[in-house]
Parts: C-alpha cells; sequence; structure tokens
C-alpha cells in the first residue's frame, strides 16, 4: 500500500522527472558531440582536380578533408601521373571524408606487339601500329614497288614482327619508293660480302640473299667467299634502275682480279 501512495506521490513525480531530464540532456549532449567530432551532416565542395598531377590531387583533397580511390587507368605519352577524370565532378557537395574516384594517366606504358608483314603496303602496316598506340615514322629508299614495307627499327633496333615496344614509342617503317633514276652497275667478282653491301649500298642497289656454293664449310668460310657471279650480269658502262636486286654467288678462292672481268657467267 505504501508503495502505491508513493508512486502517486509529489515526490515520484519530481524524481521520475528529474530523471527524465537527465536522460534527455545525457542524450543531447551526446548527439552534440558527435556531430562535433564527426561534423555528421557537413556539405564539401568537390574540387576540380583534372589535369593535376596525382600527387597534387590527393593534397587537394586532405585539405578538404576528403579521401580518394584511385580506378582503372590508360596510357597517354606525355602525361603519366596526371588525373584525367573524377567521380563525383568538380563543383559537387558530398559529405566530409567521402572517397572521391579518379582516373590518372599511367606513368609506365604497357608493352605492345609491333605488327607489320615485309612486302605489304604501307597503309595497312600503318593502321596496325597506330591501333596500339605507336607514332608513325617513314623512311624512302628505292624500290621496285612504291609504298611497300620493306622492314621496322625501334631506335636503331631492326624489329620482327611481333616484337614488343613500349606504347606511344615511335616506329621507323623503312619504306620503298619506285624511282625512274638509272644508276651504273658495280663489278662485284671477287669482293667479299661486306663489300659488296657497301658497293651496292653507295649506289642504292639491294642485295639479295647471297648463294653459296659447295666450298662453304664453316662460318670462317662464309667470312672469306668471295662473288663469282652476279646477276644482273656485269659489262662495262651497264645501267640499272637505282633500287633493283642484285644477286650474288660465293665460294673459295676467286683469283681472277675484278678488273679482268667484263661479263661473268
Amino acid at each position: 500500500m505504501n508503495i502505491i501512495k508513493y508512486i502517486f506521490s509529489k515526490a515520484f513525480v519530481r524524481t521520475l522527472v528529474k530523471a527524465g531530464i537527465s536522460a534527455l540532456l545525457i542524450v543531447a549532449v551526446s548527439w552534440i558531440s558527435l556531430k562535433f567530432y564527426t561534423k555528421h551532416g557537413e556539405k564539401v565542395l568537390v574540387p576540380n582536380l583534372e589535369g593535376m598531377t596525382i600527387n597534387e590531387a590527393i593534397s587537394k583533397l586532405k585539405e578538404s578533408t576528403l579521401s580518394y580511390k584511385l580506378i582503372d587507368s590508360t596510357f597517354v605519352k606525355g602525361r603519366s601521373g596526371m588525373v584525367y577524370a573524377q567521380i563525383p565532378a568538380d563543383s559537387s557537395f558530398v559529405k566530409s571524408e567521402r572517397e572521391i574516384y579518379l582516373k590518372v594517366y599511367r606513368t609506365i606504358p604497357p608493352q605492345k606487339p609491333v605488327r607489320f608483314k615485309v612486302g605489304e603496303p604501307l597503309e595497312i602496316a600503318k593502321t596496325k601500329m597506330l591501333s596500339k598506340g605507336f607514332e608513325i615514322e617513314t623512311k624512302y629508299q628505292p624500290g621496285e614497288f612504291d609504298n611497300v614495307v620493306l622492314g621496322a627499327y625501334y631506335g636503331e633496333k631492326e624489329l620482327r614482327d611481333g616484337d614488343l615496344v613500349d606504347m606511344g614509342e615511335k616506329i621507323k617503317l623503312v619504306v620503298s619508293e619506285r624511282k625512274s633514276t638509272k644508276v651504273s652497275l658495280p663489278n662485284l667478282y671477287g669482293m667479299s660480302l661486306d663489300e659488296v653491301k657497301l658497293s651496292l649500298g653507295e649506289l642504292s642497289l639491294n642485295l639479295d640473299f647471297p648463294l653459296y656454293d659447295g666450298s662453304i664449310i664453316s662460318k670462317n668460310d662464309t667470312l672469306n667467299a668471295q662473288v663469282f657471279k652476279q646477276i644482273p650480269k656485269y659489262f662495262n658502262g651497264k645501267k640499272i634502275r637505282a633500287g633493283s636486286a642484285v644477286n650474288v654467288w660465293m665460294k673459295l678462292g676467286v683469283e681472277m682480279p675484278a678488273e679482268a672481268i667484263l661479263n661473268v657467267d
């Protein structure tokens, strides 16, 4: 009975009111503190990061109490490490500490295969290489046809179809150019292969694959071999078109001096 009387007494009501007020104060203080320390609900203006280096973009985001995350990237020569896109876009308002997604140009270029075929038209080779992200330079030399690929180089390195080169690098294509210029056919009889190459190169003529007779056995024999036959045949005053190919046959022990040979079969 005393408990029931106390519940309905003024003292109990005052105690209950005080407890309620204390609870409300605790909740209010906790909410205010949480908002103060976490900046709950605060909106931050997203800065424009496009065109910045990744380090500049990160520093800018830290100033704005925003974090970041890098997503898929691509490679463009001369723009490595630069931001080219962001999500959300600049001038958007987001919550503090929100992650901003950054797309950044890669700093290390991927390697791509160089695709070309000797003898194919220049435009086909260029299309294949440009699609891989390479820059193209062309060097013309006399040949039997116009705009036909004769070879490819990366710097001083001669390339083969499928060789890997860093994306964005410059590939030099050697391309044939048909010319009507006539040059004197040299007498190659008795020359070594190196001498043949030098002599033909000075006249813008091309060496076809040399052929060797049965006397050539070792690598040393190959180095000492001399020309004993050439096609086209040599005679004094003979001229052929610049860019033409010349075939030579090699063997050991060629004794007759070149000056004595006017037309060799």
